[in-house]
């Protein structure tokens, strides 16, 4: 049976984390598939927010559950030593899984934005503030500022700093994740530009840069977008769209295989190989449509929005419209309309051009909004 075998055969049960050996026919499981790390844990919580978002937020359950995970990483994961943060997670099998001790500024990064998120949803409940800035604080002081480059995090013992590989994702996601205040980090973005360039990509990090990380190249092109760097996340974007397979799916990179100078709790080297991952094909659609999947599941709308035919859009309303009646949004482009059950302004425009759209409600005063429709880049007819 092929990795991602269902529990049972049965269509709606979870996936099994592990594999069927074709010789023995033995169920066998790796230490790593069946821990739980901080990181992506947090990444599980931000999807949960996003389809809690997506629902309207009439869907509490997922808003539910993503508290619970939040709830976890404070309990297990929270630490005081050094710089403060949150450990790795746990490897192995209940019930007596391995501490994984040693702390990650990528993980410290998910958090914060995880977080950040619950507070914004739940602006009465301080502690998610709190927790975010725990989480902040150990991001800043990863930040080598001497050197313009983060650290990728801390050695077992929570506090030694790890000198012995740098990442692009360290780099290049506090800017993604923090907001306004991400720009104080910029100067890594140069960095990683001059140590991690691999061709026309960006590889996993300065160990192995013979073959370019599709994920990381993508995540790059979406930060030098919201940056202003258009010319850079165009090169960037029709990079991996050369590289495309027929499906429309990326591979994780465009060598045989690439290292990452990092190895798993088991001692095994952490290593890319050229197939088909969900991962940077996922990234480079927020790439190309400026998506940031740390931020709001839309974005509040700003006197000037960027759409691109072909492509769908969906923003909400200012917030002083959030709970106002009888609202009416004229002028908007064609293909797009405003959703009145959702609250959003959502569809797939069809004609490029500048309109000026007039958002109004009973009690509201009027509200104009530019909103820019782009042709559909070359790249991605």
């Amino acid at each position: 049976l092929p990795p991602g075998w269902l529990a049972g055969g049965k269509a709606g049960t979870a996936r099994l984390p592990g594999w069927s050996d074709p010789q023995t026919g033995a169920w066998l499981e790796n230490v790593n598939q069946v821990g739980i790390t901080a990181g992506n844990q947090a990444w599980a919580l931000l999807a949960l927010l996003h389809c809690y978002e997506a629902s309207g937020r009439a869907e509490s359950a997922y808003l539910d559950a993503a508290q619970e995970m939040g709830e976890w990483l404070e309990t297990h994961c929270r630490s005081e030593a050094g710089a403060g943060g949150y450990t790795a997670g746990y490897d192995g099998w209940e019930p007596a899984p391995l501490k994984l001790t040693y702390k990650s500024t990528e993980h410290a990064v998910d958090i914060y934005a995880a977080f950040t998120w619950l507070h914004r949803l739940l602006p009465g409940d301080t502690k998610w503030a709190a927790r975010a800035a725990h989480a902040q604080a150990f991001i800043a002081a990863m930040y080598d500022s001497q050197a313009g480059r983060f650290w990728t995090g801390t050695e077992d013992d929570g506090v030694t700093l790890n000198t012995s590989v740098f990442v692009l994702d360290c780099q290049v996601w506090p800017l993604l994740a923090l907001g306004s205040a991400g720009a104080a980090y910029s100067p890594a973005l140069t960095y990683a530009g001059g140590t991690m360039r691999a061709a026309a990509g960006y590889a996993f990090g300065a160990f192995d840069t013979h073959g370019a990380w599709s994920e990381g190249t993508a995540f790059t092109a979406l930060a030098c977008g919201l940056s202003g760097d258009a010319a850079s996340e165009q090169a960037l974007l029709t990079f991996l769209a050369n590289g495309r397979d027929a499906s429309g799916g990326l591979f994780a990179t465009d060598v045989p295989s690439l290292a990452t100078g990092i190895f798993t709790s088991d001692g095994l080297p952490w290593i890319y190989y050229r197939r088909l991952h969900a991962a940077p094909t996922a990234w480079f659609v927020c790439a190309a449509r400026r998506v940031n999947p740390y931020a709001d599941f839309v974005a509040p709308v700003q006197p000037r929005l960027r759409a691109v035919t072909g492509t769908v859009f969906t923003n909400a309303l200012p917030e002083v419209f959030a709970d106002a009646e009888k609202i009416t949004v004229k002028g908007l482009p064609a293909g797009l309309k405003y959703n009145a059950v959702t609250r959003l302004i959502e569809g797939v425009p069809s004609k490029a051009g500048e309109y000026t759209v007039v958002i109004s409600a009973t009690g509201v005063e009027p509200e104009p909004v530019t909103i820019t429709v782009e042709a559909l880049p070359a790249w991605a007819q």
